[in-house]
């Protein structure tokens, strides 16, 4: 469980880094403003459509439990891991909003500082896409069952 958040986070830094650097590099800072502007409200988005599809999921696994006169423990871990896609997304609003505003606050003045804020909110929304893919994922295994 800790070694796939790890994962995610690593690449969610690696991408954010990857669009950091191509943003400066084409001297452009259309992504940071947009994200600036809009994140907390993407991820709020990501997070509703995260819950629906998860509230859908389990749908079908009761179902599939119940047409196969299963118990529940067959899809414990799947419950949890379902769990913690949800307080992921909500942590990962919590800290963008923190991020934004130690972004904006007149004690950050340093540039590298600024930087890598920017490069922290872009992981965090890559993360956030991560978390989606995961379900469209559960979605399509639930399918295949």
């Amino acid at each position: 469980m800790s070694n796939n958040i790890l994962k995610n986070l690593f690449f969610s830094y690696i991408i954010a880094y990857g669009v950091f650097s191509l943003q400066t590099q084409i001297n452009s800072n259309f992504f940071s403003e947009y994200l600036e502007k809009n994140l907390i409200s993407l991820l709020i988005a990501l997070l509703a459509i995260n819950i629906t599809t998860l509230g859908i999921i389990l749908t079908k696994i009761k179902d599939l439990l119940n047409s196969r006169n299963l118990d529940g423990s067959y899809f414990k871990n799947t419950k949890k891991q379902m769990l913690l896609s949800i307080q992921e997304q909500i942590a990962i609003i919590v800290i963008s909003t923190g991020l934004l505003i130690l972004k904006h606050s007149t004690l950050v003045n340093n540039e590298i500082i600024k930087d890598f804020i920017n490069v922290s909110l872009f992981a965090c929304f890559s993360y956030a896409i991560f978390i989606l893919y995961d379900t469209a994922k559960a979605v399509l295994d639930i399918i295949d069952f």
